[in-house]
């Protein structure tokens, strides 16, 4: 009852009226998880950031892979600039649901605030490799996968970060362009003598040359990132 009251307030944006409901549902069951979250992010709308952060921490000791408690309580430290500790919640969540893209995006993003500048160019390409190739492809947005691929390409000139531009201008439905791009990297990995690469990009190539449909697939896992 305090729960759907609660909730009913929350979508209505009657935060304050959504944290005496919630604080309701937590004095009835002190170890629902899911009203401690509830509640934190209540709190976390009214401005009560060490309020949320205490029922976010007390999800997580009840539940520790509780994923939206490690990113709700990421966001907070974030804007607290507690970054080593936001990065540290951020990596636990992905532990469990390895293709949460905001999750992956802020873990780049602090990284980077971190001074981890090498984390975090990895985590952005494969938040770029999410956005062009997530399995829900519902997720997929082709146009900032491209900007963010070609962000972490310039950064590194690397064969396997150009192959993710290959991979975006591909969900963008830009075959031929796709298949340029893979040929320039595949010239990159033989000059690099980079053979295990090079016979992915060699695969990838077929997938974007001479075809009416270059989108890739839902079956390619995070695991198999040309990237790892």
């Amino acid at each position: 009852m305090y729960l759907a009251r609660g909730k009913v307030a929350f979508e209505a944006k009657r935060y304050a009226d959504a944290v005496i409901e919630f604080r309701k549902a937590v004095a009835a069951k002190p170890d629902s998880v899911t009203a401690r979250i509830n509640l934190g992010a209540a709190l976390t709308q009214a401005g009560d950031v060490n309020g949320a952060v205490e029922q976010f921490e007390e999800a997580l000791r009840l539940e520790p892979g509780r994923v939206n408690a490690h990113y709700n309580l990421a966001v907070l430290l974030a804007r607290q600039n507690k970054h080593e500790q936001a990065i540290t919640h951020l990596r636990s969540a992905l532990r469990v649901a390895e293709n949460d893209l905001n999750a992956r995006l802020l873990l780049a993003q602090e990284l980077k605030n971190a001074e981890h500048l090498d984390e975090s160019l990895l985590e952005y390409s494969r938040a770029a490799y999410l956005l062009a190739a997530s399995p829900k492809t519902e997720l997929r947005d082709g146009a900032r996968a491209l900007d963010l691929a070609q962000r972490v390409y310039n950064a590194t000139s690397a064969a396997q970060h150009g192959a993710l531009v290959a991979l975006a201008l591909a969900e963008l439905g830009r075959c031929g362009e796709a298949a340029g791009w893979q040929r320039r990297m595949i010239t990159a990995a033989e000059k690099e003598g980079n053979t295990d690469l090079l016979s992915k990009l060699r695969a990838g190539l077929k997938l974007y040359d001479h075809v009416q449909s270059c989108r890739p697939g839902t079956e390619t896992p995070l695991t198999n990132l040309l990237f790892r």
